[in-house]
């Protein structure tokens, strides 16, 4: 498995799979080209440790993860989301 980060403000390369933290109450920043119908996103609100994986309009896939609210991330919630980023992105790469 190959892991890459990148800004989602900059032109990042075409992944099999963009994993997106997202604060509770904001909307995603996607990465470009990325792009969802609001309807999609249903009910995600970004609580902390909450997941939601879709599909865009080209077949790719994104996964959101919440961070929870933003006055409350710490490095110990920096740690448990990039674990959990860390095994969606495993488990996506066994399926």
């Amino acid at each position: 498995m190959k892991l890459s980060v990148s800004d989602s403000k900059r032109g990042a390369r075409r992944a099999d799979l963009d994993l997106v933290l997202v604060f509770e109450g904001e909307a995603p920043e996607l990465p470009a080209k990325r792009k969802l119908a609001k309807d999609q996103l249903g009910a995600f609100q970004g609580e902390f440790r909450s997941t939601r994986l879709v599909a865009d309009s080209e077949g790719g896939r994104v996964c959101l993860i919440g961070l929870g609210k933003r006055d409350a991330l710490d490095l110990e919630r920096v740690r448990r989301v990039g674990a959990l980023a860390a095994r969606q992105a495993e488990s996506d790469a066994a399926s």
